[in-house]
């Protein structure tokens, strides 16, 4: 559904791997620099200073996860956050809900599955 290979004029082989902010725009997510930023497990991650100024949101390897990721996702899961974000959102007080900013068509389609119907990203 969504590619995330792009052309890179920086990389050597002239193509990158990134996850691009239209992916976090259509599904209504947080992007993938944010806390709950990752599409596919539940992790919060963490924000680790990269230097006086400098910072960075990272996903850190779970060492107890037999995956090593955080808790996945699920399709049911992430709809009830997005709808939750979404009445708060109505009612004025704006707040993505585990990284979910509202709801979108794609979680109202029949058989498909928001969080297992796209590609893994470079970031897992």
């Amino acid at each position: 559904m969504i590619c995330y290979h792009f052309q890179d004029p920086h990389s050597d082989s002239g193509y990158g791997k990134k996850p691009l902010a239209f992916f976090c725009k259509c599904m209504e997510m947080i992007q993938y620099n944010g806390f709950h930023g990752c599409p596919f497990c539940g992790s919060a991650g963490e924000t680790v200073k990269t230097g006086e100024k400098g910072s960075t949101h990272v996903y850190p390897f779970h060492i107890l996860s037999p995956t090593g990721h955080g808790k996945p996702r699920t399709h049911q899961e992430t709809v009830t956050h997005a709808k939750h974000a979404e009445r708060q959102a109505l009612a004025g007080k704006a707040a993505p809900e585990c990284g979910a900013k509202g709801t979108t068509s794609f979680m109202f389609l029949p058989k498909f599955d928001t969080i297992r119907g796209v590609a893994v990203d470079y970031m897992h």
